[in-house]
């Protein structure tokens, strides 16, 4: 097996993207897009996701990456309860709430089960381009 080169290989990330998709489609109803404030703070959930995912895999500590999957898994649990105020609201059909959960279920499992293996991995490097050799001169 390829060791994954790019964020976007990863099915957490992809998966990440489909919910910011639905949410994004979703929230811009007419009667989602009068209530503001949780159509802001559920898009900025699914902005959270698929950002922290591809800032944690960017950077060169496992220990960050580990620690923004963890952001972006948590992330994942606000959409959850967001999707019920939705639904509570009549902002969303009972179908698109299930979508949502189910997407977001998906998105969670991926991440804890990236997050298991990466901790598997202690003192792992996470370089992936060669270093490059810099000489100073005089």
């Amino acid at each position: 097996m390829a060791a994954i080169q790019r964020f976007e290989e990863l099915e957490c990330w992809q998966a990440g993207r489909q919910l910011a998709r639905l949410i994004y489609q979703l929230s811009g109803d007419a009667a989602f897009a009068q209530d503001v404030g949780l159509r802001e703070q559920m898009r900025q959930a699914a902005v959270t996701v698929v950002s922290s995912i591809a800032e944690g895999f960017e950077g060169q500590a496992q220990a960050s990456f580990i620690e923004r999957l963890y952001h972006a898994r948590a992330a994942v649990g606000q959409l959850r309860a967001q999707s019920y105020i939705a639904l509570d609201g009549q902002y969303i059909e009972q179908s698109a709430f299930y979508e949502v959960y189910e997407l977001a279920e998906r998105c969670a499992r991926q991440l804890h089960r990236l997050i298991v293996y990466l901790e598997t991995q202690p003192g792992a490097y996470r370089l992936r381009e060669q270093r490059a050799e810099y000489v100073a001169t005089v």
